[in-house]
């Protein structure tokens, strides 16, 4: 088979296109049954991008746009390789506005979001492959696997849906109940000794997902809502109730290994079970007509520069929202991830300052 290189690059004659492909005659190992393509990064393209952050061009979530159009498989010669074109990608349609293509069959997968995020599933292919090294990667609706291209042992992982704002609140009223807190703020000073309102999943038995809750910072301030409907069946709403704000920032690895950084803000009440206090979900029927509720969420995490990592450069992503609202963006190895939070709502006193750090 010929070897199909697929350089990224801008073409300014052509608006900013990203992929275009180049032939010559290098032979590649292959499978007879598998059509693919090899990739490589190109250097103008990361020259470009590096330029962009310098402008500090305002970066925001990644739009989608479908394509019909069949391909082969991506073959990526080397992990490296693939994590930098996955993060040119990611980093371009931030930077620029410009969508990333998935094909149209993909799009029940991007529910998926936290285990093969929309930049990850633009470079599968139509038939929900793709190669990175001598591993082939493979969609299989609910489920994916992991199979060397020499071998035949295959590794099937199911795809879990998981709610982290869902699993915050479960989880810090748990902790309430084995503290015996009323409310979530009391656990620091049960638990890991400080005032703070802010800790890690070790402080408090929290675990937001087994398999990353050890990369898992969060932050909780208690406040007073103006008023709230405290329970699903109230015809009226409660003045000065308690609620809590919850802000944490993570970091997860994705189906290829790919390491990322997300951060949450969201909105919470306290209210009574049984004589217990439990820490519930706020929706927008919980507050009154017209009154106005936002979030916003940053995540930062240290950029790449060329191929090493800068030191004192970051990179950010920002986005709003009501009563909930989550960022994610590529992170590196070794670099950390940071998030600033605010949140504001008609009336409520004791919310956080705005910009609210959380390390």
């Amino acid at each position: 088979m010929k070897r199909i290189t697929l350089l990224l690059y801008l073409s300014f004659a052509l608006g900013l296109s990203i992929l275009v492909m180049n032939c010559n005659n290098d032979s590649v190992y292959h499978e007879p049954e598998l059509n693919f393509e090899n990739v490589e990064v190109s250097e103008k393209m990361l020259d470009y991008l590096e330029n962009l952050y310098e402008t500090g061009s305002p970066e925001r979530e990644p739009t989608i746009e479908f394509t019909s159009h069949p391909a082969p498989i991506k073959r990526f010669r080397s992990f490296e390789d693939y994590d930098i074109t996955v993060d040119l990608l990611d980093a371009h349609s931030r930077l620029t506005g410009q969508p990333v293509k998935i094909h149209q069959s993909l799009e029940p997968y991007l529910r998926y979001r936290r285990i093969i995020p929309a930049v990850e599933l633009s470079l599968v292919n139509h038939e929900g492959k793709i190669i990175i090294g001598d591993t082939l990667f493979s969609l299989l609706g609910d489920s994916y696997a992991i199979r060397p291209l020499h071998g035949n042992d295959s590794h099937t992982f199911p795809f879990n849906i998981f709610d982290p704002v869902k699993a915050v609140a479960e989880h810090l009223t748990a902790a309430m109940h084995t503290h015996g807190a009323s409310r979530v703020t009391e656990i620091w000073a049960a638990a890991s000794k400080t005032l703070s309102g802010c800790g890690g999943p070790d402080d408090f038995t929290f675990v937001s997902d087994p398999s990353r809750s050890s990369y898992t910072d969060i932050c909780v301030a208690d406040f007073t809502y103006a008023y709230i409907r405290v329970n699903s069946e109230d015809c009226g709403f409660t003045p000065n109730a308690p609620g809590a704000v919850v802000m944490w920032n993570t970091s997860y690895v994705t189906w290829s290994g790919l390491a990322w950084a997300e951060a949450y803000s969201r909105f919470y009440k306290y209210r009574l079970i049984n004589g217990q206090s439990v820490l519930d979900i706020v929706t927008q029927s919980d507050l009154p007509q017209g009154m106005i509720a936002s979030a916003e969420a940053t995540v930062s995490t240290k950029k790449r520069k060329g191929f090493g990592c800068s030191k004192t450069k970051r990179r950010t992503n920002t986005d709003y929202g009501g009563l909930s609202m989550r960022a994610d963006i590529k992170r590196y190895a070794g670099t950390g991830t940071t998030s600033k939070h605010t949140l504001r709502i008609d009336g409520a006193s004791g919310l956080p300052r705005a910009d609210y750090t959380v390390y």
